[in-house]
């Protein structure tokens, strides 16, 4: 209510201040306004792709999709008006009373359109679904399914969304419509704020943070019962909020993630309002949303094993098992019949072209895979097909490498161990440039800290800072990569190799070097960043290898219950350990 009544006066404001002014001056500030909330629509998702290369920050880039509407749109108005202005120097003198009401109508007009473009840019802001305003979607509770709710009193979001869809196909017609390849502008940022009551998603994604790896279909040649198709009587609606038509099939596509869309404590987590699937009916040239009911993604972090799961609940988001890097998932979503081609498939906004554009006119790329049966479909999800899609799971083959018995070999002589010990303890007080949690863990950040942030033993625990965070199914690895070390960073088969360090499970999953802990004397250095895995050697410290007084370790997060079977850096295998090491023990703050 609160933010309805002050875009409402926004709007009156906006309206009353161009009543004042008169019927020709509002004329023409509602034309440049208009044209420039149509213009910094138009730029909007290219802007905003243009800013997320710009930003490393994650906190600016869940304003960038905010920041790419508002801003252009007042630089455009401002340009636009000035240039008016210089042209239309005179005034036109018409009757009072028509000027008088000719500029309400104009001032309102224009004051409809900067709400708009405030509200819209507003909502894109990571918050909790209903903190800035009413949510126009919400997850229902007997589906799980995001659909479209009242959301403000008077709707202007959704009103101002309709206005800009219907001039990108008529009035401000282009080649690529709103109306056609964004249909779900105005619900976009109320299904992206979506998340778990107890958890604090991220609003954005960079583009390369999701890539889209595939496509398949089930039941789309051969009818198959709905109830089949999905796995349970539940049902399953549109936003909308009608059921899905009986005849329909599904369409499921593989998406490979980064480290950059991992949450803060290490997994990445997703639910249906993330992802839009855009179709458009070649007969008709109508265009439908659709949102995923189902996914595919693996159960354990220690296993390949797959499992299938329903976005049945409000509450049902997916976590990645474990920490290998790059997890794969897929996404299903249900299509009904009819002659339908897929247009894009958007992922935290970020929109995956589906169609063939090499030809002219592009048209649909077809699915690497159809099943006519859900045996069939069974038993490529329950096996590693969607991993496939990927390439596999990247393992690393290189002969001649060398081997550590590890039954052989004292726990302490081997040059990795499974602990979150920093390597120092430290005051909170000078830990700038490192984030930390409530348990005074180090969660992200970079940092070159003072030799007075090192604590002596007996310091007041409510001080120390000892630990990096874990995760609820990982564990920290650390290996030492110091000049003593049998893996030393800067040593001879360490030197040849190009890449990053990386520790690879006996399943073939590679888990990336997320930071490190450096120190020689009073110079220490900590990195420690989940989501920007270290990807050159270049990244790290300088080491000579004559002095040996340095301690430097570099920090892996892995799965729990994870075999640790290799050791490279790029694709040179450093050594085999026989048998795997597996770490089965959680890493709780000391």
């Amino acid at each position: 209510m609160i933010l309805f009544l002050i875009i409402s006066a926004i709007i009156a404001g906006v309206t009353y201040l161009w009543s004042a002014r008169g019927f020709y001056s509002s004329l023409l500030n509602m034309v440049v306004t208009i044209c420039s909330a149509v213009i910094a629509v138009g730029v909007w998702e290219p802007t905003a792709y243009w800013l997320m290369d710009q930003l490393t920050d994650q906190w600016l880039l869940d304003g960038v999709w905010g920041m790419a509407l508002v801003v252009p749109f007042v630089i455009i108005q401002a340009v636009l008006s000035l240039a008016v202005n210089a042209v239309l120097r005179a005034n036109v003198k018409v009757n009072s009373a028509a000027d008088y009401v000719g500029g309400a109508v104009c001032g309102l007009v224009a004051g409809f359109m900067c709400a708009g473009i405030i509200l819209q840019s507003g909502a894109m802001l990571r918050a909790k679904a209903d903190a800035i305003s009413e949510p126009m979607v919400i997850r229902e509770s007997g589906s799980g399914a995001p659909v479209r709710s009242s959301g403000l009193l008077l709707p202007y979001d959704r009103m101002f969304g309709s206005l800009m869809s219907g001039l990108s196909s008529t009035t401000f017609s282009t080649g690529t419509p709103l109306a056609s390849w964004r249909p779900q502008f105005a619900d976009e940022p109320y299904l992206l704020r979506m998340g778990p009551s107890d958890m604090f998603l991220k609003y954005s994604y960079k583009p390369g943070d999701a890539k889209l790896k595939g496509r398949y279909t089930v039941g789309k040649d051969a009818q198959l019962p709905l109830k089949d198709l999905v796995g349970d009587s539940k049902p399953v609606k549109a936003i909308n909020g009608e059921m899905v038509s009986p005849q329909s099939y599904v369409e499921g596509y593989v998406v490979q993630f980064g480290a950059g869309a991992r949450e803060q404590g290490g997994q990445v987590v997703v639910g249906p309002g993330m992802f839009t699937l855009v179709m458009k009916n070649r007969q008709s040239d109508t265009v439908i949303t659709a949102h995923p009911f189902a996914m595919v993604s693996q159960a354990k972090g220690e296993s390949l094993d797959m499992g299938r799961w329903r976005f049945d609940t409000p509450e049902m988001y997916v976590s990645s098992a474990g920490a290998g890097s790059d997890p794969v998932m897929a996404f299903e979503f249900m299509i009904p019949r009819g002659d339908w081609v897929p247009m894009a498939l958007y992922v935290r906004g970020i929109r995956h072209p589906l169609l063939d554009e090499t030809v002219e006119p592009a048209k649909e790329r077809a699915p690497s895979k159809q099943f006519a049966s859900i045996a069939e479909y069974t038993d490529f999800y329950q096996g590693t097909g969607v991993i496939e899609f990927s390439g596999g799971t990247g393992q690393i083959v290189t002969e001649g490498s060398g081997k550590i018995n590890t039954r052989r070999t004292e726990p302490g002589d081997l040059p990795l161990r499974d602990t979150n010990f920093i390597g120092d303890r430290f005051n909170k007080s000078y830990m700038n440039g490192l984030e930390l949690d409530a348990k005074k863990q180090i969660i992200n950040g970079e940092a070159t800290l003072a030799a007075e942030a090192v604590l002596g033993v007996g310091t007041d625990k409510s001080l120390m800072v000892e630990n990096f965070a874990a995760g609820d199914s990982s564990v920290i690895i650390r290996v030492d990569a110091g000049p003593k070390s049998r893996w030393f960073i800067r040593g001879d088969k360490s030197e040849g190799a190009t890449g990053a360090p990386k520790l690879i499970d006996d399943k073939g999953q590679v888990f990336e070097c997320i930071g490190y802990y450096y120190r020689r004397g009073n110079d220490i250095r900590v990195r420690f960043t989940p989501g920007r895995p270290v990807k050159e050697k270049s990244e790290l410290p300088s080491i000579s290898k004559t002095d040996d007084t340095i301690k430097f370790f570099l920090i892996f997060r892995v799965s729990l219950n994870a075999g640790i079977k290799q050791y490279a850096v790029g694709n040179t295998v450093l050594d085999e350990l026989e048998p795997p090491l597996v770490y089965d023990k959680p890493q709780i703050p000391r």
